[in-house]
């Protein structure tokens, strides 16, 4: 897949296997807590909104990327992973998507 800076839409469907994913990656067992948001707009995007997680570690992102690939997104999570940006929010990270958004974006 190459990158592109055009907007990828998710679906109801994606968006619950990622919250599945950082559910299953950042619950017990894990040590880590994490959320997913669609509204997200970080650095230089303008007002513009996109997916993010808000999780403790880079760490809890790799393990949510691998579980999308477990979960047959494969071609999501290589464009989550190329996409990836952060910011730094104290206890945390944002890690977010510039170009995916929601259906609704």
């Amino acid at each position: 897949m190459e990158h592109t800076t055009t907007a990828t839409k998710i679906n109801a469907d994606e968006l619950e296997h990622i919250q599945r994913a950082v559910t299953n990656m950042t619950g017990d067992g894990y040590d880590s807590e994490g959320s997913v948001e669609l509204d997200y707009s970080g650095r230089s995007m303008y007002g513009r909104t996109c997916l993010a997680l808000r999780v403790d570690d880079m760490r809890a992102v790799a393990r949510v990327l691998v579980e999308l690939c477990s979960m047959g997104f494969d071609e999501l999570a290589q464009e989550m992973a190329e996409q990836l940006t952060t910011d730094s929010m104290g206890l945390g990270i944002v890690a977010y998507f510039p170009h995916i958004t929601g259906d609704e974006s």
